[in-house]
Order: C-alpha cells, then structure tokens, then sequence
C-alpha cells in the first residue's frame, strides 16, 4: 500500500499492476489457508475433538437449517485418530445435508475404557445401507480411515425411517478390533442415542 502511494501518482499504469499483484497475493494467501485447514483443522489442536465437533455442527445447522443435538464428551484420542473422527462427522454432515432430507440430526462422542464411540444419526430418508457404499465414495473413505486406526463402522439405513452411522475406534493400537468392540459390548452403560425414527433409537 506505501509503494502504490508512492508511484501510483507517479505513473497510474504502475498502480494499476500493484493492485494487481496486491489481489493475487491476498488470494495466494487464502488458498493456503482454506488449503491447510482442510488438511488439519486448526481447533483441533487448540481446542480438541469435542469442542471442534461442536463448532463443526453449529456451521452446519446454520448453513443447512437443520437442528443439530449434540452429547459430546472429551476423549483421549492421538492426533492423526481424532482427525478420523472428525472427518467422520464432517463427512457425514454433508450427506445429511445433501440427501437426507432431515429435520433434526444428532452427533454423539463418547469414551469407554478401550475406545471411543462416535456417531451422526439423522431422522431424514434413509437408503439401502446394502449399496451405499458402492454408490457414496464418501462412506467408503470413512469406513477406510476407521478401519485404519483398527476400529468398525457400522451404518444402518431403512428408506424413509433414518440414518445412523457410527465407528468404534479403539483408544490404543494394544488390541484387535474384534476385542475392543467385544468388550465395550460387555461394558455396562453403553449410550443410547435417538433423534426421531427406528433407526436412530440407538447407536452401536
């Protein structure tokens, strides 16, 4: 800005190529945010799973209109895994969004002493969860990345009655999944989770 003052009235032409070079820094800039905070975001290193989850829904049920119940406990989770939750929830905002059609949606985290439990319910259409996969890219990549961190995604869809997509992802790398998931099954209190509709009574 001090240099486009000082030769801008000198010679316009010269003001005119700063400006330019101005804007496409400023976008340079920008890209490298919105770059680097989809890679990582930012709030999960600064403020944790829980407290990212919950500024990830209160954008959504903004931008989509649509109420988000949250029950959100904090949980001990590793960089790179909290970051597999994250996407999973993020991931399935967006269908919610997109297809779903809902009129309330439910995000649920939660710890046991083996792993942690996180889920998005919603109350919308719901579709074959048989060829879901097949067709949705997007759940096809989560169930990867859960499965990565040894854990199970689990997705229950009826046409017209909801959706319900949920991963057990294990605390520590100590056990096989199969395990983990016997023994949060076992373990007393397990969370129940509903929005409306059968298939959102419950989760896991």
């Amino acid at each position: 800005a001090c240099l486009r003052a000082r030769l801008g009235a000198v010679a316009p032409e010269i003001d005119q190529r700063l400006a330019h070079l101005s804007e496409m820094l400023n976008s340079g800039l920008a890209l490298k945010t919105k770059v680097v905070e989809g890679l990582h975001p930012s709030s999960l290193a600064s403020l944790g799973l829980a407290a990212s989850l919950e500024l990830l829904a209160r954008e959504f049920g903004q931008n989509a209109g649509i109420p988000i119940d949250l029950s959100l406990e904090e949980v001990s989770l590793d960089t790179s895994t909290q970051l597999v939750a994250y996407r999973l929830v993020q991931e399935c905002l967006t269908n919610v969004g997109k297809y779903a059609q809902a009129r309330h949606a439910r995000i649920v985290l939660v710890g046991s002493q083996h792993n942690v439990m996180v889920a998005v319910v919603d109350d919308g259409v719901g579709f074959e969860a048989a060829q879901a996969e097949k067709s949705h890219h997007g759940l096809a990549g989560i169930r990867h990345r859960v499965e990565m961190t040894g854990g199970r995604l689990t997705v229950t869809s009826i046409p017209g009655r909801g959706t319900r997509v949920a991963a057990i992802i294990p605390k520590t790398g100590g056990e096989t999944p199969k395990q983990v998931v016997d023994a949060d099954d076992r373990a007393p209190g397990r969370t129940e989770i509903g929005v409306r509709g059968p298939v959102a009574q419950r989760c896991c």
